[in-house]
């Protein structure tokens, strides 16, 4: 078995950092991009973070366009599949466990 010496393991970890913070960028500039007025956004799309903060456009979201009915709406469909598939895979893991049936040994191979 192969031991990672500390440098090794302190270059791995600092490469993932790195990566990680670098795919998130897109997501943070949006999450900034989204408390900017329109025009703002649009006059300097570049610019990382607003002029000043306005909440203005959560505030229309969640009123005007009913977002929270489609995030309810969401979380209903998202908690009914990870149940679904809770119960099923548990039963057909009780199956494969504990039933005998004709090619078994092609599945488990002893």
């Amino acid at each position: 078995m192969k031991t990672h010496t500390p440098t090794r393991l302190a270059f791995n970890y600092t490469a993932l950092v790195v990566i990680t913070a670098f795919m998130l960028l897109p997501f943070v500039w949006v999450f900034f991009g989204s408390f900017k007025t329109q025009g703002e956004f649009l006059s300097n799309p570049g610019a990382w973070f607003p002029e000043s903060f306005q909440i203005q456009n959560y505030v229309q979201l969640f009123a005007d366009r009913g977002f929270g009915d489609y995030m309810i709406n969401s979380f209903i469909v998202s908690g009914v599949a990870v149940v679904g598939n809770v119960l099923f895979s548990a039963m057909a893991g009780y199956a494969l466990a504990k039933l005998r049936f004709r090619g078994r040994g092609l599945v488990f191979p002893s």
